[in-house]
């Protein structure tokens, strides 16, 4: 019985092992997005927000609290797929707590994750000079406003550790940035990814 109990106590705390870990996640992007481009249709200006797909890799230490609980400081860049270079984000996420259940099976269990910090990213596209000097022609000069900005993100995880070193889950990653353009203005946008995660800890 005494054997027992220290089996299970281990397995429940295998894959809270303190450790470095790396993450890579893909989703949909969701929420109030700043804007990214511009187009002209039948000399009406469009503005184009963020849409389509994020891609996101993260890394860092993973601290054992107890058998079920471990604490984790995460740095991660972010940025989505039709605007890779333009729209960055990088995060650290200094408050981050990782629970696991007991195994199901073995070395089988589920874990929550829930992490807390802050982001710099950029505005956006913001200013714009459009022209008309000979009719129907239409020449637009965009010019993208590569200032910084920042605010604070969020992180929910839910998921399966599949093997003691290796894990997958839904993820939704949430930032809320000051100052980003959307139109011709500036506005505070809260907007991110929901898709899955799948991570490894050595």
């Amino acid at each position: 019985m005494l054997a027992w109990i220290c089996i299970v106590g281990a397995w429940s705390q295998n894959a809270n092992r303190n450790g470095f870990f790396l993450e890579a996640a893909f989703g949909g992007i969701v929420g109030k997005t700043p804007q990214v481009a511009f187009s002209v249709d039948n000399y009406n200006l469009k503005a184009h927000t963020l849409t389509g797909t994020m891609v996101s890799f993260a890394l860092g230490p993973r601290f054992r609290i107890s058998n079920m609980a471990a604490y984790e400081l995460v740095l991660e860049l972010q940025s989505p797929l039709n605007a890779f270079t333009s729209q960055p984000t990088a995060k650290l996420l200094p408050i981050g707590f990782r629970f696991t259940s007991r195994e199901l099976f073995a070395n089988f269990s589920l874990y929550g994750t829930i992490r807390i910090g802050g982001a710099v990213g950029f505005k956006g596209n913001g200013n714009v000079d459009l022209t008309l000097p000979n009719m129907p022609k239409q020449d637009i000069t965009i010019h993208s406003d590569s200032s910084p900005t920042g605010g604070p993100v969020a992180s929910l995880g839910l998921g399966m550790n599949i093997t003691t070193h290796f894990y997958a889950g839904l993820t939704w990653d949430m930032q809320y940035l000051f100052k980003q353009y959307r139109g011709l203005k500036e506005e505070n946008c809260m907007w991110g990814m929901v898709g899955v995660r799948a991570g490894y800890r050595f």
